[in-house]
C-alpha cells in the first residue's frame, strides 16, 4: 500500500503540471453524456416519458459523468506499446509489481480530472435547475463500494487488453472491440432499464453493466431488494473473475516475454 502511495503522489504532480491535458480529458469524457442527454430530452417529451421522468434522465446521466471519469482506464494500450517494445524489462526487475505502478498513475489522473469535473456538475444542476434526490446512508455506502469494484472490473479488463501483446503484435482492434461493448452495454449511451428485454437479458451477464450502470441504478433507487443483491452478486462475481485472469495472463505471458522488443 504504502508503494501505491508514492506512486499516485509521483503522477499526482506529473497530473498538475499538465492541468491543460487534465481540463481536456476531462472535457472529453463529459461530451458523450452530455450529447446523448440532449438527443434524450429531444426525443422523451416532457409529458410523455418512455422510461424515466425528465428529472431523473437528467440526474442520470449527469452521474453517468461522475461514474464514468471514476470507472475509465486507458493504461492497457501503453502497456500493450510497452511489451512489444521490449519497455518493461526494466520494470520487472523493481520490487514491485507493474501493475501498482499503473494503478498510481490511473488514481492520481482521477483525482485531477474529479477536482475539474465537480464544478461542471454543480454547473449542469443548476442549469437544469434539478432537484436534490433523498438517499440513505446505506443506499450512499453501497453506492460506493459498488463504484470502487466497477473501476477495479474495467481496471483490470483494460489491463488485461494491455497483456495480449504477450501474444497479438496489435491489440488495438480488441481494445476497439471491448470498447464498443462497453458503450452499448454499460449504459453510457442507453440506459439499462430502456433496452429492449433480449437485450437488458444479455447485457446482465456481461460485465460492462457493472462497470457503470449499477452504481447508477442504486443511487436512483431502480433496483428492488432482490435485484440489488443479484447485481452485486454478478459484479463481485466479474471482479474476481477478471482478477483471476489477469493473474493469468500475466504468469504466462512472461513465460513468452523475450524483452527484445517488436
Amino acid at each position: 500500500m504504502k508503494k501505491l502511495f508514492l506512486f499516485i503522489k509521483l503522477y499526482l504532480a506529473d497530473a498538475l503540471i499538465e492541468r491543460t491535458d487534465m481540463v481536456l480529458y476531462t472535457l472529453s469524457a463529459c461530451a458523450t453524456p452530455i450529447v446523448t442527454l440532449f438527443v434524450w430530452l429531444t426525443f422523451t417529451p416532457d409529458n410523455n416519458p418512455s422510461v424515466f421522468s425528465r428529472q431523473t434522465l437528467i440526474w442520470y446521466f449527469l452521474l453517468t459523468m461522475l461514474v464514468k471519469l471514476i470507472t475509465s482506464a486507458w493504461g492497457g494500450y501503453f502497456l500493450s506499446n510497452r511489451i512489444r517494445r521490449g519497455a518493461i524489462s526494466p520494470l520487472l526487475v523493481k520490487p514491485v509489481n507493474l501493475i501498482i505502478d499503473y494503478l498510481g498513475n490511473n488514481i492520481a489522473e482521477k483525482i485531477v480530472k474529479l477536482i475539474i469535473l465537480i464544478p461542471i456538475l454543480g454547473f449542469l444542476i443548476n442549469l437544469f435547475d434539478l432537484k436534490y434526490f433523498a438517499i440513505s446512508l446505506a443506499t450512499f455506502i453501497i453506492f460506493i463500494v459498488s463504484v470502487l469494484m466497477a473501476a477495479a472490473i474495467y481496471f483490470l479488463i483494460d489491463y488485461c487488453l494491455g497483456l495480449l501483446a504477450f501474444w497479438l503484435d496489435e491489440t488495438s482492434a480488441a481494445g476497439d472491440f471491448i470498447g464498443l461493448l462497453n458503450n452499448l452495454f454499460s449504459g453510457v449511451l442507453i440506459p439499462i432499464a430502456a433496452m429492449p428485454l433480449f437485450i437488458k437479458n444479455i447485457g446482465n451477464f456481461l460485465p460492462f453493466r457493472y462497470t457503470v450502470s449499477l452504481p447508477i441504478e442504486i443511487l436512483l433507487g431502480q433496483l428492488t431488494g432482490s435485484q440489488l443483491l443479484i447485481g452485486l452478486g454478478l459484479q463481485t462475481t466479474w471482479l474476481l473473475l477478471m482478477w483471476f485472469l489477469y493473474k493469468i495472463m500475466w504468469k504466462q505471458g512472461l513465460k513468452l516475454y523475450s524483452g527484445t522488443g517488436a
